[in-house]
């Protein structure tokens, strides 16, 4: 069975990692983090057939975890932010993420600064592709072909700050990912544009007009930005809030949106469904958070409630690179790395999309 231990064991103790196998969140046997992965090879006899499976983080394996348990897409945004970007992240059937780094003698730490974190520098992970009750263990992006790959932990994720202080789009035009402004009580320099924009995007929907925008913006600037902004940067902000609101493009506040297009839809629906099925999980998944991402073979196995094989994922990913919808932007060690294509010849000012659960909020990129 390819979710099984017997066949994942070889392939985890190739990447230099011991796999266990697991009764719930726990490995089977005592002493765990003293296992080799050749030491680990002779639980298969036993325990071969067994669907979860994990590792013991550490010195042993040389992975740092941090487990993210949460579905908030801003969370995992700022841990990439803070501790730095990882060509391995996974994902747990309850939408929480776990993302690996090369250990460096980090400790065992439990809500890190109070949020819903874990500092796996010690202790058991579950790793993919377990299979639980609540559904299976995912490479949301990179795969076991990266181990070697992985970067320590940035030295400035342990400075002494909130999580909101790193809550920041990584790039223009990235989705607006930061938390409401309202809920901040004096923003410092680093973070005050962002909680400026924030705060007209909120306000916006119950303005009348520019004018009574740029009026509350102007209030908030004074009493809650530290320096206050200068009026022409204000002025810059309420613009640029102003033209989402009247563009029908300012969804903040309205639950979450991953765009596309009917055009693609009408493209691949005929010709490829699969590749639009594909295309939908990117898009939920990648726009707007990043640049460039993973689109790994290991993502056959939860494609559908039935696994897909490798060679039908590699089909769909073949015809999104073939119209344009996919391009391969380059290589992250020895996996290669892809982003969305240049926008579609025509697009008009408001284009006709299908909004499904995701987390832009922003036009859509194709």
């Amino acid at each position: 069975m390819q979710n099984s231990f017997a066949h994942w064991q070889p392939l985890y103790a190739e990447a230099g990692i011991a796999l266990l196998p697991a009764i719930e969140k726990r490995p089977v046997v005592k002493n765990a983090g003293n296992f080799t992965p050749k030491a680990s090879s002779k639980l298969i006899a036993r325990h071969g057939n067994s669907e979860r499976m994990g590792f013991w983080c550490g010195r042993g394996s040389s992975i740092t975890v941090i487990d993210i348990d949460s579905t908030e897409p801003e969370l995992l945004e700022m841990v990439l932010s803070r501790f730095g970007v990882s060509p391995i992240i996974a994902r747990s059937p309850s939408g929480g993420h776990h993302v690996w780094y090369r250990h460096r003698g980090e400790k065992r730490q439990t809500r890190f600064e109070g949020l819903p974190l874990d500092v796996l520098g010690n202790g058991f992970v579950v790793a993919p592709p377990s299979r639980t009750e609540r559904g299976v263990y995912t490479f949301l992006e990179g795969d076991l072909s990266a181990v070697n790959d992985l970067p320590v932990i940035a030295e400035k994720a342990w400075r002494n700050s909130s999580a909101g202080d790193t809550l920041r789009p990584r790039r223009a035009g990235a989705a607006l990912l930061v938390p409401p402004a309202a809920s901040l009580e004096r923003v410092a320099e680093g973070n005050r544009n962002v909680a400026l924009l924030s705060f007209c995007l909120s306000e916006a929907p119950t303005c009348r007009d520019l004018s009574e925008l740029g009026a509350r913006a102007a209030a908030y600037n004074r009493s809650t930005l530290l320096p206050p902004l200068s009026d022409a940067e204000v002025s810059k902000t309420v613009a640029s809030a102003w033209r989402y609101q009247s563009e029908g493009r300012n969804w903040v506040g309205k639950g979450q949106f991953a765009p596309i297009p009917h055009s693609a839809i009408d493209g691949l629906l005929h010709d490829s469904p699969d590749a639009l099925l594909l295309l939908i999980r990117l898009v939920r998944e990648h726009y707007g958070l990043r640049n460039t991402f993973f689109v790994a073979n290991a993502m056959a196995a939860t494609m559908s409630d039935r696994p897909w094989s490798v060679k039908r994922l590699a089909r769909a990913r073949n015809a999104l690179l073939a119209t344009g919808r996919l391009i391969r932007d380059g290589w992250r060690g020895r996996v290669p790395t892809y982003r969305f294509g240049p926008a579609t010849p025509h697009t008009p000012a408001t284009p006709s999309v299908i909004s499904i659960g995701g987390h832009s909020d922003h036009p859509t990129p194709f």
